[in-house]
């Protein structure tokens, strides 16, 4: 019988390792191809990788399902990140031969680790949401759909026929009393106002 794999410690492994590379770029953006191998891959990245496990794995960024990434996981890695770059930051000063050469390097790293550790989660869930995939399918295949009445539910029904993949249908527009919306969207649906239904 095949053992399963643990979504989680595949997650953790994800991000120890977006560390390791968001260390080696930040090195390679800051000082270019002409160090030895040793400056790129040594101490510094054992190091680096070490706070960023410790901090993941206390701050639990590996709990999150990719399949729901939302903005308070993007919050949640943005403070993992901060966190890890600040603890490494002595080190990254002290070994740099400029103060201000190590203070830019520390924010090219966060920043790469942000994105090494945010966007292949909501490209994951942009992928399964199947958000594009209007954009390949005939639109004569799908039939129009007109929504009376601008709430929440109306928001909630255009979400949900994106989630639950259901685009044989096309919400084309939102049709309301209140003329303040006039004009504008919701999900790529147009607004009409419409004073006498």
């Amino acid at each position: 019988m095949t053992k399963r794999i643990e979504p989680r410690l595949v997650v953790m492994t994800h991000d120890i390792m977006m560390a390791a590379l968001s260390y080696g770029l930040a090195r390679v953006v800051l000082w270019g191809l002409k160090l030895p191998l040793v400056a790129y891959l040594g101490f510094g990245m054992v190091l680096f990788v070490a706070i960023c496990t410790g901090v993941f794995v206390a701050m639990r960024l590996y709990n999150g399902l990719w399949r729901y990434a939302s903005l308070q996981d993007l919050v949640a890695i943005i403070m993992g990140a901060t966190l890890s770059s600040l603890l490494f930051f002595p080190y990254m000063v002290l070994t740099s031969p400029h103060v201000m050469m190590g203070m830019r390097g520390i924010v090219i790293n966060w920043l790469l680790l942000i994105v090494f550790l945010g966007g292949p989660r909501f490209f994951y869930r942009i992928f399964k949401d199947k958000v594009l995939y209007p954009l390949w399918m005939d639109a004569e295949r799908r039939i129009p759909v007109i929504l009376i009445g601008l709430n929440d539910n109306s928001e909630l029904f255009i979400r949900e026929i994106s989630r639950r993949n259901l685009w044989c249908y096309h919400v084309v527009g939102v049709v309301d009393l209140n003329a303040q919306h006039k004009g504008s969207t919701i999900h790529s649906a147009y607004y009409w106002w419409n004073r006498s239904y």
